[in-house]
């Protein structure tokens, strides 16, 4: 009996391990696709705009844009909402 827990551990350590690569070649895969939308959005989007999507996509928050850009976060929710409409898509995670 021992030995099948330890057996089930050991086969539950590789799935943890196998989902965190996956996990890393879904990161890398959604990094690929936004660099490339990127560099063919790059006459869509303005200069700010583009310094944005690229924060977006490092998760990071309005207040955080905000901050980083030395601008409102007013500002930063009005250039999102340009790139959404721009996009036309729903919600951030899709920039």
């Amino acid at each position: 009996m021992a030995d099948r827990i330890a057996e089930l551990l050991a086969e539950e350590q590789q799935l943890h391990l196998r989902l965190k690569t996956i996990r890393e070649e879904i990161d890398a895969e959604i990094r690929r696709i936004h660099q490339a939308t990127a560099v063919s959005l790059g006459n869509r989007y303005t200069e700010r705009e583009q310094q944005i999507a690229t924060l977006v996509r490092q998760r990071m928050r309005n207040k955080q844009i905000a901050d980083q850009l030395n601008i409102a976060e007013r500002t930063v929710k009005f250039h999102i909402s340009s790139m959404l409409a721009k996009m036309n898509v729903k919600t951030r995670l899709d920039l």
